[in-house]
């Protein structure tokens, strides 16, 4: 008998048995590594779009001279001191800043809130779209 060289048909079964493995660990792996990278990824921009809400009402509400909660805490009615009336309102996923014209200011905003308490102290209530609990409250005083 000569000596034969070669791979058996069981040693190459084994060796594609153990790669499929490694291959499907990693499979699992990279699928966990992004599904993680994409709840980061929400909760950030969720974060923006609360931050850039809060930050376009902090800045009316510094120049308010008249403030006014309406619609079961839905709606902030303030009037500038310039004398320019402003309204925010949540509608579709949207804030809207109404004053001369109405422009969606910003998205993935899933519902606002505001309160006014006696001595003129607004609470801001933001959560942003998704499904996440993600609030934040926030107020400015008008004296």
């Amino acid at each position: 008998m000569q000596d034969e060289q070669g791979y058996l048909l069981l040693e190459e079964t084994i060796a594609l048995a153990l790669i499929s493995i490694v291959l499907c660990t990693a499979a699992g792996f990279l699928q966990v590594v992004l599904s993680v990278y994409q709840i980061g990824a929400e909760s950030v921009e969720g974060q923006y779009f609360t931050r850039s809400t809060l930050q376009w009402i902090q800045d009316d509400l510094s120049q308010a001279q008249q403030i006014r909660v309406g619609d079961n805490g839905e709606r902030l009615y303030l009037v500038r001191m310039d004398g320019q009336a402003v309204e925010y309102y949540c509608h579709r996923g949207q804030l809207y800043r109404h004053a001369n014209s109405t422009l969606p200011i910003t998205e993935g905003i899933e519902a606002i809130g505001f309160t006014l308490n006696s001595q003129n102290y607004v609470t801001i209530e933001v959560r942003a779209a998704g499904g996440k609990a993600f609030c934040v409250a926030g107020g400015c005083s008008i004296w």
